[in-house]
């Protein structure tokens, strides 16, 4: 899903700079390789909507969600998508590869992702309960 990381966001001084040592040890941007944003929705969301149907999916076999992130998820986020600006990312939820996508911008604190109909039932059979 080309996109993915077009969402406008703001980089703030401390988060950003506290993150970027972290980062520079554990995410790899080469020209061979791409950035890897994991999260867990355990862990990392504080808030996610499904939108079950809409005529502006094409592909049936994905669901759009709205995630917010958590403050620790956010700060990571806005630091990997500053250091992977211009190049390659995949993102990868709950261990899960969804897709690689270039990075045209600094995402923040929420996002809109397609994702696997099965992960969504997941999300909602975990999170209802």
């Amino acid at each position: 899903m080309q996109g993915l990381m077009t969402l406008p966001g703001s980089v703030a001084m401390t988060s950003k700079w506290s993150a970027y040592g972290l980062l520079f040890a554990s995410v790899s941007v080469f020209a061979d390789d791409a950035a890897r944003l994991e999260y867990s929705s355990a862990n990392d969301f504080t808030e996610i909507s499904l939108e079950l149907k809409s005529i502006h999916n094409l592909n049936a076999d994905t669901v759009s969600a709205s995630i917010t992130l958590s403050e620790k998820a956010k700060a990571r986020t806005t630091a990997i998508t500053t250091l992977a600006y211009g190049k390659q990312m995949t993102l990868y939820i709950d261990g899960r590869r969804l897709y690689t996508s270039h990075v045209q911008g600094i995402v923040g604190g929420s996002l809109r992702v397609a994702v696997p109909k099965d992960l969504a039932a997941e999300w909602a059979t975990r999170y209802l309960h």
